[in-house]
């Protein structure tokens, strides 16, 4: 059984806010990119199986991995590498703003910050990632875990997000939700295996899409 204290951590709602964030899917729905319940399930399958799963999951193994050796050398080259691979000002905005909402909760889910590694720079603007993998060691959460917690909230809120702009109903949501997490399963596996220097998404149509999000006219989403 998950721990609460992970629940916690990927929740979409206040205060980390995932939920104000769509990374370009907003843009791509009205591009006409995103018109249906498939169309949207195969941009969040994509946006999982080539985006997190080659980013955010290498990331966050690697993360724990340093962090549980006491390799703070290596987590701080770690936290640099999680910014540098953001494609777009709207995802790098995201990481930081998601990471500084998280900090500011992280004592009352009995995480002291005054433990963690000294950096050059405050923990507070680190980012989402570093502080995600910071509070999953220290609330003892073990990593598989902290990757299939990170992957369904990931999944269930860009779904979410396309089902408000198209838009669909709830049940056709749930559904594009549980079919995108039993296919994109072996993507947890396959996270351990990319290599560090070839962390980074080839997601070429959601950098542009998040791009043209900035001058978006009228917009609900954040990015």
């Amino acid at each position: 059984m998950l721990p609460f204290s992970l629940l916690s951590l990927f929740s979409p709602l206040l205060p980390t806010g995932s939920f104000t964030w769509s990374q370009g899917l907003e843009k791509a729905v009205e591009d006409g990119i995103v018109t249906d319940a498939d169309s949207l399930g195969g941009w969040v399958r994509d946006a999982a199986e080539r985006g997190i799963a080659c980013t955010e999951l290498p990331l966050l193994i690697r993360m724990n991995e340093a962090l549980v050796r006491g390799d703070d050398t290596a987590f701080l080259s770690l936290v640099s590498l999680n910014m540098a691979v953001r494609a777009t000002a709207e995802l790098r905005l995201e990481e930081y703003e998601k990471g500084r909402a998280l900090f500011g909760i992280l004592p009352s889910l009995g995480v002291d910050p005054a433990f963690f590694p000294e950096s050059p720079q405050p923990w507070k603007g680190s980012g989402y990632l570093p502080l995600l993998s910071l509070a999953a060691v220290r609330l003892g959460i073990a990593l598989q875990d902290l990757l299939r917690g990170f992957v369904f909230a990931y999944v269930e809120t860009m779904v979410m997000a396309g089902a408000k702009t198209i838009p669909l109903g709830q049940s056709a949501a749930w559904r594009e939700i549980t079919a995108i997490i039993a296919d994109i399963g072996p993507c947890i596996e396959a996270a351990s295996a990319v290599p560090e220097d070839e962390i980074g998404a080839g997601l070429v149509r959601l950098a542009i899409e998040s791009a043209r999000h900035e001058t978006m006219y009228s917009r609900i989403y954040r990015n």
